[in-house]
């Protein structure tokens, strides 16, 4: 998607506009607070990239709940 940082010349606040929607995808907001929006974009962008999402989560082969209960009993007795 093609986004644009626009500045309202008045306020002084930011605002994200989407080239593909052409419309505005974020509100108005200070240039410190806009700045946080958007590294949670790229966040969230991120990980809606990771393939494992995509997939059901199935219980490992490796470590079983019942061991994992008993590797953590045994580390209490130490």
């Amino acid at each position: 998607m093609g986004r644009c940082h626009i500045q309202n010349p008045e306020t002084k606040e930011w605002a994200c506009w989407s080239t593909v929607s052409d419309e505005f995808i974020s509100d108005w907001m200070p240039e410190d607070i806009y700045k946080f929006w958007l590294e949670l974009q790229i966040v969230r962008d991120a990980i809606d990239s990771i393939p494992y999402r995509r997939f059901d989560i199935k219980e490992s082969k490796w470590v079983t709940y019942e061991d994992a209960m008993k590797i953590l009993a045994e580390k209490e007795i130490e």
